[in-house]
């Protein structure tokens, strides 16, 4: 395990810590490069902008990082510095696109349906045609094509709800079977203002309900959370934000220990940045690697070393136990990760300490994956290890009777054979 070539996680362009070099900020022209930051319920959920382009635009675009297990932490940052740095987010927003522009329209019906309703607009000052004709639109042309159908169903059957009880239609001997149910917009003629203001309560409790679907959507699908300019993180720490969005705009990556860094690394492999991803992962492997370098010189067991607790002012003296935990804690942890436990391990066996094993196997009781792995591995190591013993005995000996080399050599190939079994 060489620190001078950790794997790749992207594109090279990587700064290096505290970099002055000039930043991407500068390519967004004049408008401020600070990050806006509003606590749990500040955060807007208005974007002005639907376009993708140009980046000029983009820095009056804000984008919303809620974070956390119950998502009410909030960093409202500019759209066009995270899509600058990561690819994978910018091909999220594109296909949001669509559906964002459809939110606005949305947003923007749904503002007059309040506006002429109580408590914007008192009930003896209702305007029931302009009612009739947002209802009319919402029936006909909903903004969100995805509930057009749904909505037109709602106010159809409480249309008919209504249009049964004579109390609410203006001439109540009217002849009902000359308005079917699918002439709603007919009905809705025929009903006084009372009841159209009931129909156009119906519809927007419709929109509570159309929200509350689409965020519920939105925890599960990221571009549906991009449609309203969101990107939720829910097992992201506060912590771990301010310094991807130190990164963002300043190129500077800061971290107080080994598992702030491991925490920024996996946010940035999320969220695609990928710059972010190499720069802080080479900083975690040269960190992890120097703690097991010291291992193999037998300057400190790989046991020790998980129970040495941080030391101030190295942010790297807790990295070997922060990555044997993270990797037992999470089935999910990168691949990258569980070769670090599963190397060091093995080493630990083939230099005769099984103290760290023991001390780590009771964690392993539910991760078959890793115990196979172990195994596997441990497995291997006694094979190369027979084999060189089994070649170094041959050499010996053709050096002590030479002109016995082709026995000596099948003798070796059916003991490889053997050991492989």
């Amino acid at each position: 395990m060489s620190p001078a070539t950790p794997p790749s996680h992207g594109r090279q362009r990587t700064p290096t810590r505290g970099s002055d070099r000039p930043s991407t900020i500068a390519r967004a022209g004049s408008t401020t490069t600070e990050a806006i930051t509003l606590s749990d319920s500040e955060a807007s959920d208005e974007a002005p902008h639907s376009s993708l382009h140009p980046i000029g635009d983009l820095m009056q675009t804000t984008v919303t990082l809620e974070y956390g297990p119950k998502l009410k932490g909030r960093c409202i940052l500019h759209l066009a510095m995270l899509i600058n740095h990561s690819n994978k987010l910018t091909n999220i927003f594109a296909k949001a696109d669509s559906g964002h522009r459809e939110l606005i329209k949305a947003k923007a019906m749904r503002k007059k349906v309040k506006q002429l309703l109580p408590p914007l607009t008192p009930e003896d000052q209702f305007n029931d045609t302009k009612a009739r004709e947002l209802i009319e639109t919402a029936i006909k042309k909903f903004p969100m094509p995805r509930w057009q159908e749904g909505v037109k169903k709602a106010l159809t059957n409480f249309v008919d709800q209504l249009f049964k009880d004579n109390k609410n239609l203006d001439d109540p001997h009217i002849q009902r079977r000359d308005f079917p149910i699918n002439q709603v917009l007919l009905r809705l003629e025929q009903l006084k203002p009372a009841a159209v203001l009931r129909v156009l309560q119906r519809l927007n409790e419709a929109f509570t309900n159309i929200k509350k679907n689409e965020n519920d959507e939105a925890v599960k699908d990221p571009i549906k959370a991009a449609k309203y300019k969101r990107i939720l993180l829910p097992q992201a720490e506060a912590e771990t934000i301010k310094a991807l969005t130190e990164w963002v705009y300043h190129q500077k990556l800061n971290y107080k220990d080994a598992d702030r860094l491991c925490k920024i690394w996996l946010l940035a492999k999320y969220m695609g940045l990928d710059d972010l991803a190499t720069l802080s992962f080479k900083e975690f492997y040269n960190g992890y690697c120097s703690s097991i370098v010291a291992v193999q010189k037998n300057e400190i067991s790989l046991y020790d070393l998980l129970h040495r607790p941080p030391i101030d002012g190295d942010p790297f003296s807790d990295v070997v136990p922060t990555v044997f935990q993270f990797v037992l804690r999470d089935a999910n942890a990168p691949k990258e990760l569980q070769e670090f436990v599963i190397t060091a391990l093995v080493d630990s066996v083939d230099n005769g300490d099984m103290r760290a094993l023991e001390l780590i196997l009771p964690g392993m009781i539910s991760r078959d994956d890793l115990k196979d792995t172990l195994c596997r591995e441990v497995a291997t190591r006694f094979i190369q290890f027979k084999q060189s013993v089994v070649d170094a005995c041959i050499k010996q000996e053709d050096k002590s009777n030479p002109g016995d080399q082709p026995m000596k050599e099948a003798e070796s190939d059916a003991q490889s054979s053997d050991a492989a079994t």
